[in-house]
């Protein structure tokens, strides 16, 4: 599902591509420890965008629910009402 990392010059090749599938989460892209292999939090962040660009987040979420709801791990009566709509029509129905 992750792109293929772009084709390096044998001149002047730039910084080595980080692996794609070294990821950490839950705490601001500048504290990301760059001496673990992530990079610094701007290459992360750089990272996170083509990702999400490409649509590659959303489909490794997508696949991520799929499997769990597969393997009953998920607690659907525990789920959040964030969308304006959504919490608008459940206030209503509170009064």
């Amino acid at each position: 599902m992750l792109p293929a990392p772009p084709l390096r010059r044998s001149r002047d090749p730039g910084r080595k591509p980080l692996n794609d599938r070294k990821i950490l989460t839950g705490i601001n892209w500048e504290d990301l420890p760059a001496e673990l292999g992530w990079g610094c939090g701007k290459t992360c962040k750089r990272y996170f965008e083509a990702w999400h660009e490409a649509g590659i987040r959303g489909r490794l979420h997508h696949l991520l629910l799929q499997e769990l709801q597969e393997a009953d791990q998920i607690d659907w009566f525990r789920g959040a009402a964030t969308t304006p709509a959504l919490t608008l029509r459940i206030e209503a129905n509170r009064e």
